[in-house]
């Protein structure tokens, strides 16, 4: 049962009314115990309009009131709400409790960050198996297992049924793990098919000099998305390791690492500049049938000789296979499926953005930039004239989303464009 203070503290998380707290419900450190613990957290989520962050950490929910919980939220009820990320670190929570996160994240295209450290996780076969598949049937971006005790029986069943495109962060320290987890880490970073893993954590396992020497060797060869891997204290059990052995791997992560932010940072760079010079080329130039047309089967060339009248751009004139010949010079980086994509996105007059802005549906995060309060100056204009969220919206650049992360809106824009074409990873030639 929750003291008085608690539960008044409960109470005013749905008074909550500040810029950077909006969306979000923090019920951390509150005593809330297992069912009437998750209908106490229920009742402050139904008094708010918008939820879209959910702290439950360091409480007792257990496997009771998880079910209830996640019954709620996967109910027509709940789903009103757009949640992006949910932490339920330290809460008890068992098999059962995972079996009914896995329902409730099965084809959920909202959930981005899901945190669940330091639970009563077992590994069971049958539930880790639903867990896997329900995250390759979402839109989940990072998820945190770490301090659970789940040994190497949940490598050999979780990796290789994970199949995501969309799950970049992977938080795995404190499970474990041992020499025996290592083939199928291996297989699955090293299968671009399976893995789009941006962020690797393993630290404090057992996967032993040999594991991490062959995680390492793997990503030198075979992998060009990972751009931060951590594998501190994982000698082998009762082994102790020489430092030099470590400062050669280390070394050599650190040059893979490094060579992966070059490439990701230079394919969403190079399909930025492709964007630009395409739409304007392509969009007047050609239809979007004939770009298709010239992406499946390029025509046989011809000997056309033609006039051009004064101030005329010789270039639109051009076959259009030579058009997209020419124009993917510009993006040397980029794979040809990739550069089809863009070529396909800008050849469209459907993907151009709408002359006025929408006003979002009740209950999803906002599209509309607001302001930092640290940037802020009194007395200056907030925004341009052009009103919140268009022409940029922001002041000095910045601004603060729903989920109270300090960044641009057309930050965010540019990220989901850049996954909807997959040009957010590098791509190479041979995965075509």
């Amino acid at each position: 049962m929750l003291s008085s203070s608690n539960a008044l503290k409960l109470r005013k998380q749905s008074g909550k009314n500040s810029v950077s707290l909006r969306g979000q419900i923090d019920c951390s450190n509150l005593d809330l115990f297992s069912i009437h613990g998750a209908q106490e957290v229920i009742s402050v989520i139904s008094a708010r309009r918008v939820v879209n962050k959910l702290i439950l950490s360091h409480n007792v929910l257990q496997d009771d009131g998880c079910i209830v919980l996640f019954k709620f939220l996967g109910s027509p009820a709940g789903r009103k709400y757009a949640i992006v990320e949910i932490v339920l670190n330290s809460n008890m929570i068992g098999d059962r409790g995972l079996s009914a996160i896995s329902e409730y994240l099965n084809g959920n295209k909202q959930l981005k960050r899901l945190v669940l450290p330091n639970n009563a996780f077992t590994g069971d076969v049958a539930t880790i198996k639903e867990f896997a598949s329900s995250i390759a049937n979402s839109s989940l971006e990072l998820l945190s297992m770490g301090s659970n005790k789940l040994s190497d029986e949940f490598a050999r069943i979780f990796f290789p049924v994970l199949h995501s495109t969309h799950l970049r962060e992977l938080h795995l320290s404190a499970i474990g793990m041992t020499s025996a987890s290592v083939p199928f880490i291996l297989d699955y970073i090293s299968s671009p098919k399976r893995s789009r893993l941006q962020r690797l954590k393993c630290n404090a396992n057992s996967l032993g000099t040999q594991g991490v020497r062959s995680i390492t060797r793997a990503i030198m060869e075979k992998n060009r998305l990972l751009t931060h891997v951590e594998l501190y204290s994982n000698l082998d059990e009762g082994g102790i390791a020489g430092a030099t052995d470590w400062k050669e791997n280390e070394i050599t992560l650190k040059d893979a690492l490094t060579r992966n932010v070059f490439l990701q940072r230079e394919t969403e760079k190079q399909a930025l500049q492709l964007l630009v010079y395409s739409r304007t080329l392509l969009l007047h130039s050609t239809s979007h049938s004939e770009t298709n047309r010239a992406l499946k089967r390029p025509s046989p060339p011809t000997s056309v000789t033609t006039s051009f009248r004064d101030g005329e751009f010789p270039f639109s004139h051009l076959p259009t296979e030579l058009q997209l010949s020419i124009l993917s010079l510009l993006a040397p980086i980029l794979s040809p499926s990739q550069r089809h994509r863009i070529f396909r996105y800008a050849s469209t007059s459907t993907t151009l953005p709408r002359l006025l802005p929408c006003l979002p549906r009740l209950g999803a995060p906002s599209a509309l930039c607001v302001p930092d309060p640290s940037s802020l100056v009194f007395g200056g204009q907030v925004w341009s004239l052009g009103g919140v969220g268009v022409g940029g919206g922001c002041a000095s650049g910045t601004c603060m989303g729903s989920t109270n992360s300090v960044v641009c809106h057309r930050v965010q824009e540019r990220n989901k464009w850049l996954d909807s074409v997959g040009c957010s990873t590098y791509e190479a030639e041979e995965e075509v």
